[in-house]
């Protein structure tokens, strides 16, 4: 049999009287929208390309790179109170006239820890260190907050909890926030403080990876591996009264007035 009879034609051949054949070309058209689901199928089940990718994230993940957010070791990123992603619950801020939430409640008698005093501490080159010991107590409220240079909600709350420890400190409230780095990665931190204007987060306490970090979270009481923003309020007698967990808002600081005035008792 001669192959060339079962030959499927082009599109638009002609038969040999010269004269097209709609026909032919109804099957072609045909064969062509059959096929396109299938040529269309990698493409749309590949999703992004490798350069397209949406980033994924990690709440507990600790970068070791010296790259700061969207900053460098070369120009790292400062903190400041920018809006935080739609996507966080914590960092979405309250609707006007919504009345306050509840940050923390007090913790039970038995709970209550004395902090521990031995600590390590950073700070901007030209910055003068903080004292040795991290002191609490003595008939003021303090203001632990517990962050890290690779977490971006907690560089976004720091310049709300200065502007608050001097409002309450003007309010007559002996109020004082002292930071506690939980950083990995010393050059990632000392970038980042670095980086920081005068009136900025320009050093810190600073908890070192391994036995120091977990002994001392573990004394107080917390997780020895917290997902931060994490915050602790020590009371007027040096012990733990609360435990606020995740990022502080604007329309919180009410909230905080509350609750540094009844660690004090008042």
């Amino acid at each position: 049999m001669d192959a060339r009879r079962h030959r499927h034609p082009e599109p638009g051949a002609r038969p040999r009287d010269g004269r097209p054949d709609p026909s032919r070309d109804r099957r072609w058209r045909e064969r062509a929208v059959s096929w396109a689901p299938f040529l269309l199928a990698p493409s749309l089940l590949g999703g992004c390309d490798d350069g397209e990718k949406p980033a994924t994230t990690a709440p507990r993940a600790r970068s070791q790179a010296v790259v700061v957010a969207a900053g460098s070791a070369d120009s790292p990123a400062t903190a400041s109170p920018a809006t935080a992603s739609p996507g966080t619950a914590k960092a979405q801020a309250p609707s006007e006239g919504k009345p306050p939430r509840s940050l923390c409640e007090p913790l039970q008698a038995s709970a209550r820890k004395p902090l521990p005093q031995e600590v390590s501490r950073a700070a901007a080159q030209g910055a003068v260190p903080l004292e040795a010991r991290l002191a609490v107590g003595g008939g003021r409220v303090t203001w632990v907050n517990f962050w890290a240079a690779w977490c971006v909600p907690c560089k976004e709350e720091i310049p709300r909890l200065l502007a608050w420890e001097k409002e309450l400190a003007a309010a007559g409230i002996p109020f004082t926030v002292q930071f506690v780095s939980l950083d990995d990665d010393p050059r990632q931190l000392q970038a980042f403080l670095d980086a920081q204007p005068g009136e900025g987060l320009r050093r810190t306490y600073w908890l070192r990876e391994g036995s120091q970090r977990e002994e001392w979270l573990a004394q107080v009481g917390l997780d020895v591996d917290p997902r931060l923003p994490l915050h602790l309020v020590v009371g007027g007698d040096g012990k733990s009264h609360c435990v606020v967990d995740g990022a502080v808002e604007d329309g919180d600081r009410a909230e905080v007035e509350r609750i540094a005035r009844a660690a004090l008792g008042n």
